[in-house]
């Protein structure tokens, strides 16, 4: 297993990137979403706190703030996610 190589931004703290994308597939459990070079992530809704308020659905895009290394598997997959923002696209 390996690791995708993202930027980690300065502004956001120490150790804490984001990604951002469209949400591709959707379900009650997690959500996978694509980002603009077409790699492929996947959310587990259990894992974020905001997940009981929040339905994602299918065209919706979202950020996902996260700390420490993407594990490059298909999906891709957060080692810890900090949190996830619908955005306005």
């Amino acid at each position: 297993m390996s690791l995708i190589n993202r930027s980690v931004s300065e502004s956001l703290g120490a150790g804490m990137g984001s990604v951002s994308g469209e949400i591709v597939e959707a379900t009650e459990e997690y959500f996978v979403f694509q980002d603009e070079i077409g790699i492929m992530y996947s959310v587990n809704l259990s894992e974020i706190a905001e997940s009981s308020n929040s339905v994602y659905e299918v065209g919706d895009f979202v950020t996902v703030y996260f700390k420490g290394d993407i594990l490059e598997i298909d999906p891709a997959e957060f080692q810890e996610i900090v949190r996830v923002e619908k955005r306005e696209e």
